[in-house]
């Protein structure tokens, strides 16, 4: 609080000034410079309540000893503090040129969204205006003419921004699979995957709430040998310097180094330290139908796990 003339401070005290809400706030005092003081309550006020603000006539003197003739009276409701976006994901994280494609942002931190970008040209995003503190519901509108490659998105909100990424392909994705329908195009052989919400292992999926996992509410059995096994797949031809890429977000938990991919990966063991992205080269098959299995041993060593997870699987064309 500033006066107009240096005053006297021994005149600051809880008689002359109070701050009053449901009941009086007790603080401290803090000179500031020759004609002010700053108070500080002790503890946080409340949200969304009203406070009055008092100093107290023939109280607070300048150094003539001139106080005030009759009492100072202010009033301040509080608010909350916007809390900082944060986009974890955006689900699906690309889309095909030329297309309509709905999409999820999920974080914290989202529910008072002011605005919603993305950089570069051909692609527009529209907040469809739905969603809550940790998702909001929006549109990616991707031209003939996008050009290929990941996008910034960014959210603003009144506590700041946010940014993900969102990437524009060229060809539909052979395959795109996050499991939120249970994945019905799937099979398993000798019922040691499962589809659903795991409690176990991760606690959750990479994205969105079913993903596959080898028994997803605790560890898998011993001598377990199981395949998660895709529908026929007609994967696509490449020209040129284009790629064919099996990727997937994984996450595991073996007592050693297990046996997954025989022909087309790499072996995987021991921890994975969260959900962690694999990329596998399938050009070598490309224009070829297969079958993509996912392939889980235990050699019964005494050290079952929570073994494997599995989310976001796709096979895509990379120019």
């Amino acid at each position: 609080m500033s006066f107009n003339k240096p005053i006297q401070q021994g005149t600051v005290n809880t008689l002359n000034f109070s701050l009053q809400g449901a009941t009086e706030v007790a603080g401290t005092f803090i000179v500031d410079g020759d004609s002010g003081f700053i108070f500080t309550p002790d503890q946080s006020l409340g949200y969304n309540q009203t406070y009055t603000i008092r100093v107290r006539s023939g109280g607070i003197r300048d150094l003539a000893g001139n106080s005030l003739t009759e009492d100072f009276v202010s009033s301040f409701t509080t608010t909350d503090v916007n809390p900082l976006p944060i986009i974890t994901t955006i689900s699906p994280s690309h889309g095909v040129i030329g297309m309509s494609v709905p999409a999820l942002l999920q974080g914290t931190g989202l529910l008072d969204i002011t605005s919603i970008t993305i950089d570069g040209t051909g692609v527009t995003v529209n907040d469809l205006g739905t969603g809550d503190d940790t998702r909001h519901d929006v549109q990616f509108e991707i031209a003939d003419s996008a050009p290929i490659g990941v996008r910034v998105v960014t959210a603003t909100t009144p506590g700041g921004t946010a940014t993900g990424s969102f990437e524009v392909i060229a060809n539909p994705l052979p395959l795109d699979e996050n499991f939120e329908t249970g994945g019905p195009d799937w099979t398993i052989d000798k019922g040691v995957w499962e589809v659903g919400t795991p409690t176990a292992g991760p606690g959750s999926c990479y994205t969105g709430t079913q993903c596959a996992g080898t028994v997803l509410t605790g560890n898998y059995p011993t001598y377990a040998d199981s395949r998660l096994i895709s529908a026929p797949l007609p994967l696509p031809g490449v020209s040129g310097d284009e790629a064919l890429h099996l990727r997937f977000w994984e996450w595991f938990n073996y007592t050693d180094n297990g046996t997954t991919w025989n022909d087309v990966g790499t072996n995987i063991g021991y921890y994975s330290g969260g959900w962690t992205r694999r990329d596998i080269d399938l050009t070598a098959y490309a224009g070829q139908t297969v079958l993509l299995a996912f392939y889980h041993y235990d050699n019964n060593d005494g050290g079952e796990r929570t073994g494997w997870y599995i989310d976001d699987v796709e096979v895509i064309i990379i120019p």
